[in-house]
């Protein structure tokens, strides 16, 4: 992914969230500040899938040290609504996964909801929820 792609993928990033089960209200500022923030990184990492000239799939995150191992965040993936079930997706993370390991990155990490339908393609790809992680929040 490079930053002429941010348009594009945010427009992506649009359609694809504004559908069932998230149906989130972005706006095209907001998805361009969400991916441009995470692109201009130096330790950011993305891909985009194209189809019909366009960007219809995104993976992209942050790899982050931790003492003597990579692991590489991944902040947003998605398809775009009218591109799903073509199998854009299970490519785009085999891309990511082989692209990662590349970069001697040993661990994928992300954050999703339970019974969201992407579970199971991430499952499918072998992720997995770990017994002792818990993930924390707190509103400020």
């Amino acid at each position: 992914m490079e930053l002429s792609d941010v348009p594009s993928a945010s427009e992506e990033l649009l359609l694809a969230f504004k559908e069932k089960p998230w149906e989130e209200s972005w706006t095209f500022s907001d998805a361009r500040r969400r991916i441009t923030g995470i692109l201009e990184s130096p330790s950011s990492f993305g891909l985009v899938a194209l189809a019909d000239n366009k960007v219809v799939g995104i993976a992209l995150g942050l790899s982050k040290g931790y003492l003597d191992k990579q692991d590489f965040w991944l902040d947003e993936f998605s398809v775009d609504p009218n591109y799903q079930k073509q199998g854009i997706a299970t490519k785009l993370m085999k891309e990511l996964k082989k692209k990662l390991k590349e970069k001697e990155i040993t661990k994928i990490y992300l954050v999703t909801r339970k019974h969201y339908p992407c579970v199971s393609l991430y499952e499918k790809e072998g992720f997995s929820s770990e017994g002792e992680d818990l993930l924390m929040t707190v509103d400020l």
